[in-house]
């Protein structure tokens, strides 16, 4: 059973996306997102609450050319730190 601070919290990005898919990985959750406005898909990455910062700023810093480039970092409702990751 997934607790409420490892579900993806589609209600956080409702107002910009819809969410298509949802997977579960070893430091959060991702989810397959469609823009409402330009249709375009992206992932969103929300990290598990206890995610070290040093973890989180690491993911960030990744720069390769099979690596999605990050196009916005925030944080949901409860305070999980989220990355919105472009998606060819």
């Amino acid at each position: 059973m997934t607790t409420p601070e490892r579900e993806f919290p589609a209600e956080a990005f409702a107002h910009r996306f819809d969410v298509v898919e949802t997977f579960r990985g070893g430091e959060g959750t991702t989810a397959m997102l469609r823009d409402k406005r330009t249709q375009k898909q992206l992932l969103a990455k929300v990290l598990d609450a206890d995610v070290p910062a040093a973890e989180a700023s690491m993911l960030l810093s990744l720069q390769h050319p099979a690596i999605p480039a990050v196009r916005e970092v925030g944080q949901v409702p409860d305070g999980r730190v989220f990355l919105l990751r472009e998606f060819a």
